[in-house]
């Protein structure tokens, strides 16, 4: 029969083999999530160099937890068999050198969020920081890759009351774009005295109409844009400008209308619309607005230009 002492020292050996089991096994979920950790940074950082979407905030996020467990795995070295040693070695290397995407590539898993209780739980600092698993089922938002400048370029038009033709050129920078339009048609008649729209000529008497008539605009602002969403940009811009009318009387003598003639400062305000967001096409920009200049006149304008 086995005596008290033994039946003691059995408990004792079951007890250590299970501990040593538990321990490995939290050694071995720990260095599961760490590969996790790894491979979902290789992904986020492979996808941001090519300007694709990642979780809100996810980098920096993930790259905090992975230094704080990646310590904490270095501090419990002495406990871990040389099996896990080895495996932690070779994942933190994979990470470093830029290695883990060579070959195929695999898709990665959602990340676990690992419940382990007790204080070993605290000790490899497995529990995830605060707020970390709201984090990991947050709305996916667009991370915008390095700012990268640009050039946009095209022709602009003034479409209405008169028309009046242009070009515009400017840079980019990620969502703004900054540049300068211009625009102009000339008023090629030499005017002989002035009116006013109401048919009077000023000094006394009337204009008799000859039923002919020239317009001049010049318009050059400089402009800002940004991106408000995906497909549309706000910009406005701030200038010079010009319009000019003149009338054909009967006799064939050109009058200036001195009241829809119009100089001074001048403003714009529209949309860039970019309707291809990938391919060859993705540069493609419309403009649609309007200029106005000092003393009240207002046309609409239209572009189309092009983001290299």
């Amino acid at each position: 029969m086995f005596r008290p002492k033994a039946y003691l020292i059995l408990i004792l050996l079951a007890w250590s083999s299970a501990a040593a089991t538990a321990q490995e096994r939290v050694w071995n979920a720990a260095l599961d999530w760490y590969e996790s950790v790894c491979g979902k940074c290789a992904d986020w950082m492979d996808r941001i160099e090519r300007g694709e979407s990642v979780p809100k905030d996810s980098l920096q996020l993930m790259l905090g937890e992975l230094t704080a467990v990646r310590q904490n795995l270095q501090g419990v070295w002495g406990e871990m068999t040389p099996g896990q040693r080895l495996r932690f070695e070779v994942i933190r290397d994979r990470f470093a050198t830029g290695r883990w995407h060579k070959g195929p590539r695999a898709h990665l898993p959602t990340l676990p969020v690992l419940d382990i209780s007790g204080p070993q739980a605290h000790k490899i600092g497995i529990a995830p920081l605060p707020g970390f698993k709201q984090y990991l089922t947050s709305t996916h938002t667009r991370v915008r890759p390095r700012l990268r400048p640009g050039v946009i370029a095209g022709i602009a038009a003034g479409v209405y009351p008169d028309f009046s033709g242009g070009v515009l050129f400017g840079i980019t920078l990620g969502d703004w774009a900054f540049f300068a339009k211009g625009r102009g048609d000339v008023n090629r008649c030499k005017a002989e005295y002035d009116c006013l729209s109401d048919g009077t000529i000023e000094g006394g008497g009337y204009f008799w109409s000859g039923d002919e008539k020239e317009s001049g605009r010049l318009q050059m602002t400089v402009n800002v844009a940004y991106r408000v969403f995906k497909p549309v940009s706000l910009y406005a811009g701030a200038g010079y400008g010009r319009r000019s009318l003149c009338w054909k009387d009967w006799n064939g003598a050109w009058a200036r209308v001195t009241d829809r003639c119009f100089s001074g400062f001048a403003a714009d305000a529209g949309i860039l619309v970019h309707p291809v967001s990938r391919g060859p096409a993705s540069g493609l920009t419309l403009l649609l607005g309007c200029s106005w200049v000092r003393g009240g006149y207002l046309d609409a304008e239209a572009g189309l230009g092009w983001r290299f």
